[in-house]
């Protein structure tokens, strides 16, 4: 969707903070070289990205050349140390792989928790051939998890989060 930006005046969403940031030749640059940029948290950091990753891996000898970054303070430091680590992550805080919509923080789906305080997957509709049934009725239901992406139940709410609850009770799923 690259023609997009060409479009002017063209927007971008912060993944962050939920704020519109003009897609300019300096976003598209920051996107081309990173897999997601917040530039609400580097707006908070007063600290140009590409410093502060030239910065944190650099060695102590070479670290007197970032006076702005050294005084940056502990919070700044550690916001900015969290924001390029996040950027090569391949695992969540629990040590799962970042594939799945709970894992992989994917903006505007519900939590786990939220989807688990919000729908009852087991009332969704499945559409098999001719039939409605009821998700609860299939026989490997009980036996699964909503956090194992490679089960019906775990498709069924990575999807239910992404289109939130008001979807899940008018529509049935259909797999064909």
């Amino acid at each position: 969707m690259r023609y997009k930006a060409t479009f002017r005046p063209t927007y971008i969403l912060d993944p962050t903070a939920n704020v519109w940031d003009p897609l300019d030749s300096d976003m598209m640059h920051r996107l081309s070289a990173r897999r997601w940029v917040s530039m609400a948290i580097e707006r908070a950091l007063e600290v140009p990205t590409n410093s502060l990753t030239v910065f944190l891996q650099s060695d102590r000898a070479t670290t007197s050349n970032f006076r702005k970054e050294l005084d940056m303070g502990p919070r700044k430091f550690k916001l900015a140390l969290e924001y390029i680590n996040w950027h090569n992550q391949e695992q969540d805080s629990e040590g799962k792989e970042a594939s799945d919509v709970f894992h992989a923080g994917t903006p505007g789906a519900l939590s786990l928790e939220e989807l688990e305080e919000k729908v009852d997957l087991g009332q969704w509709n499945l559409k098999l051939g001719q039939r409605v049934v009821k998700l609860e009725n299939l026989a490997s239901w009980d036996g699964s998890e909503t956090s194992d992406a490679s089960s019906i139940k775990g498709i069924a709410a990575e999807l239910a989060a992404c289109i939130g609850p008001e979807l899940v009770q008018k529509t049935a799923l259909h797999f064909g």
